[in-house]
């Protein structure tokens, strides 16, 4: 398996472990993990496009960063995320695409309150990149 993720056991909160090939495919598997909490990300259907460009001193703040941008987009905008596109990393900086829907009409079957610095990682380890963030739900 090239990249995915899972949650592991976490009590009252989610812990969401990404693996992938590049550092891109973990970020974009860490966001599915946190996604795929409130809403099955294949039933949204994408209207609109909002630009994301995220700094962070490190992968693991820009992780963090990112997923904490995401949660803020969703209750400022009322939108609902099917994907992120065209992730890039380079020095600090990730830019991308986030696919999204209005969130009216869509039944949300969790709520993810914040991302939390407890626990996060983001490495390289034998051949690839590995993640793991805890969620506040």
């Amino acid at each position: 398996m090239a990249s995915g993720f899972k949650y592991l056991d976490q009590t009252a909160d989610a812990r969401v472990y990404a693996w992938g090939e590049s550092l891109e495919e973990v970020f974009h598997q860490a966001f599915l993990g946190m996604i795929n909490i409130m809403v099955e990300t294949s039933t949204v259907k994408p209207t609109n496009i909002i630009k994301i460009e995220i700094e962070g001193d490190d992968d693991t703040s820009l992780l963090y960063n990112l997923l904490s941008e995401v949660l803020f987009i969703i209750e400022t905008k009322g939108v609902i995320p099917h994907d992120i596109d065209r992730l890039c990393i380079n020095k600090g900086r990730l830019t991308g695409a986030m696919l999204v829907d209005i969130l009216d009409g869509y039944a949300l079957h969790g709520e993810v309150k914040a991302v939390t610095y407890h626990d996060i990682f983001v490495r390289e380890a034998n051949g690839r990149f590995e993640a793991q963030v805890v969620l506040d739900l």
